[in-house]
């Protein structure tokens, strides 16, 4: 069961001219507070990455990138981020 996410922003990003393009998806879990989050979503399954902007920024305590610090489990968000993702797509086609 996917998520109930408040989808802010969904971006494509292509990554250079040689790296794997993502979207980058700036999100709220209601479930994990008023934080905003970030996922970065590669095209294969299984790719996707989560942070805090909080925790990125320093804006509730020192500034982490750190592992087990601010770390969420891609696998878990994955579903409603390419959920989003999908609609993201369907409203840029003309």
């Amino acid at each position: 069961m996917a998520k109930k996410l408040t989808i802010l922003e969904v971006a494509y990003h292509r990554n250079g001219i040689s790296g794997e393009g993502f979207h980058a998806v700036r999100f709220i879990d209601p479930a994990e507070g008023n934080d905003v989050m970030l996922g970065i979503v590669f095209k294969e399954p299984g790719y996707v990455a989560v942070l805090s902007v909080n925790m990125l920024a320093g804006l509730d305590q020192e500034a982490t990138v750190a592992f087990g610090a601010n770390s969420w489990r891609g696998d878990a968000y994955a579903p409603a981020l390419r959920q989003a993702i999908a609609q993201f797509e369907k409203e840029a086609r003309p």
